[in-house]
């Protein structure tokens, strides 16, 4: 309790003499330079705070936003060189028609692109491993369907043979 009040008595007497050193010009301008270096601070504190949200935002359109839609871009091109397919092996005398096959490779080969994107652009492990799936697949898919449109298009192929080919595709 001695102690305390010995304390007490010294942080009063220090408090005492700082008042009376400092004039009322000193204790207002020691007050705004406290202000403004609060400010300062303040201010260095919201300018970090924006950068960080630049960079997650920056982030989540680079990664997250443009996987999805080259994901996307990558189904619907997909789904566009199934219809191409599908439409050759119903009517084979387009094949007879260079474009035909080209753009079918053409469409087949976006899809891949598109898919690479979506690896560069990917966050994680699992879905690396997807990707890395679905690319081999496709290049799969997109050798066979070249082989036997090619080899459609010199041959005269019999119906039940192209409904063979439909189904192993």
């Amino acid at each position: 309790q001695e102690t305390r009040t010995q304390i007490e008595f010294l942080l009063s007497r220090i408090q005492f003499k700082v008042r009376s050193i400092m004039s009322i010009k000193q204790k207002l301008f020691t007050g705004f330079g406290f202000l403004i270096l609060l400010c300062v601070l303040q201010g260095g504190f919201a300018l970090k705070e924006v950068n960080e949200l630049g960079q997650l935002t920056k982030t989540t359109y680079d990664k997250y936003l443009m996987t999805i839609n080259f994901s996307r871009s990558a189904q619907s091109t997909f789904l566009k060189a199934d219809v191409m397919l599908m439409t050759a092996l119903r009517a084979p005398k387009t094949l007879k028609n260079s474009e035909t096959l080209e753009n079918f490779v053409e469409t087949a080969e976006s899809v891949a692109e598109d898919l690479d994107v979506v690896r560069e652009r990917t966050v994680k492990k699992r879905s690396l491993d997807q990707i890395t799936k679905v690319l081999t697949l496709n290049a799969a898919w997109t050798k066979t369907a070249t082989a036997e449109l090619t080899a459609l298009s010199g041959d005269n192929k019999t119906h039940a043979n192209i409904e063979e080919l439909e189904k192993s595709l």
